[in-house]
């Protein structure tokens, strides 16, 4: 590794150490995290009935699929969002006079969401544990695919919200763009089972990482029952480590393209005029 490459990771490290303690000591980042896993929670407990053609509680599947979902939001929502405001509060501008400031930047808030988006499932995964007595993987193999799933998951998700983070102008159009995230997220294989869905919207959500993601974990977590309802009745994962690397590679490259791209547009004048803007809106 070069002297430079070691500078930035070293300093994106010192960022990311700061970024994690801050949220840490934060009452409001605690409750953030323990509320998705809650809500979801309440909502697996009002399903009730068998997946067709097995012994799988609904409930079950919802809850195993909830372990997806909050990583992926976190990977997705939670980046674009936070990504937005380092943008838009001038964060962004102020790294771009110093030297490997961006780079150290986007490893630093990466690998923060990175450990948010674990938080998050380690949280699920417990709760679903204790409340619905979800069943834990059941041999070595089942853990270590439940981790590399996870893992490849979020790598997959983060630097795609990096992505979407830089593009967007705006912290309403941040706002808006909950809506379709927590669509695509529902829909792949949350709430009903993938093979339910017409198949035109299989078609779309395989191209996403969420659904491989999901697939993934419900072939750690629940029985081979659980194939009546899998397309080609195979978790597939072969298909779900490819797709996960495929997205977690292109990512990567996009990302610190797309946040040097966000960087070059901000300007003082721009800040200056965001904040005046704001501060007419509140008074």
């Amino acid at each position: 590794m070069s002297t430079r490459a070691q500078r930035i990771a070293a300093t994106g490290w010192d960022r990311a150490r700061v970024l994690i303690k801050s949220a840490v000591t934060s009452k409001m980042e605690i409750v953030g995290l323990l509320l998705t896993p809650g809500i979801f929670l309440f909502m697996a407990s009002q399903r009730s009935g068998f997946v067709a053609g097995s012994h799988i509680k609904q409930s079950l599947l919802m809850v195993t699929g909830g372990v997806a979902m909050v990583a992926a939001i976190e990977g997705l929502s939670s980046t674009a969002s936070m990504i937005s405001m380092d943008r838009h509060d001038g964060t962004m501008l102020r790294l771009r006079g110093t030297p490997d400031g961006m780079p150290a930047y986007l490893v630093g808030r990466m690998l923060h969401i990175c450990v948010r988006a674990a938080a998050a499932a380690v949280v699920m995964l417990v709760a679903a544990h204790l409340a619905f007595a979800m069943p834990l993987p059941s041999t070595p193999l089942k853990w270590a695919t439940l981790v590399w799933v996870l893992v490849l998951g979020i790598l997959a998700t983060v630097p795609l919200g990096a992505t979407l983070g830089a593009l967007l102008d705006s912290q309403r159009a941040s706002a808006l763009l909950q809506l379709p995230v927590y669509a695509l997220v529902m829909l792949s294989g949350v709430f009903v089972p993938f093979a339910a869905m017409p198949r035109y919207v299989q078609w779309v959500l395989e191209v996403f990482p969420v659904k491989w993601m999901a697939q993934g974990i419900r072939s750690a977590m629940l029985p081979d029952q659980m194939l009546v309802a899998e397309t080609s009745h195979s978790w597939q994962l072969p298909w779900v480590a490819l797709v996960l690397v495929a997205w977690t590679v292109a990512g990567m490259w996009l990302a610190p393209k797309m946040l040097h791209r966000a960087a070059r547009k901000e300007s003082g004048s721009k800040l200056a005029g965001r904040r005046q803007t704001a501060m007419a809106g509140g008074m």
